[in-house]
C-alpha cells in the first residue's frame, strides 16, 4: 500500500506540490507502475511549459 499519509503530511507542512508529486511518481517508477508515474508528472510538465511560454511572451513584448 502506498504511504499516502506521509504525502498528505508533507502537503500539510507546505512542501511544494511539485516535490510531493515527483516523489509519488518516483515510488510508482520503483513499483514499475510507469503509467501512473506518467499521470502524476505530465500535469506538472505541461504547467511548467505554459509558465515558461508566458514568461517569454511578457519578457519580449515591446
Amino acid at each position: 500500500m502506498l504511504p499516502c499519509k506521509s504525502f498528505n503530511t508533507a502537503r500539510a507542512l507546505f512542501v511544494p506540490e511539485e516535490q510531493v508529486v515527483n516523489n509519488l511518481a518516483m515510488l510508482m517508477i520503483l513499483m514499475e507502475n510507469y503509467e501512473q508515474a506518467y499521470n502524476y508528472l505530465m500535469p506538472i510538465y505541461i504547467l511548467e511549459g505554459i509558465v515558461q511560454i508566458q514568461f517569454c511572451i511578457t519578457s519580449f513584448s515591446y
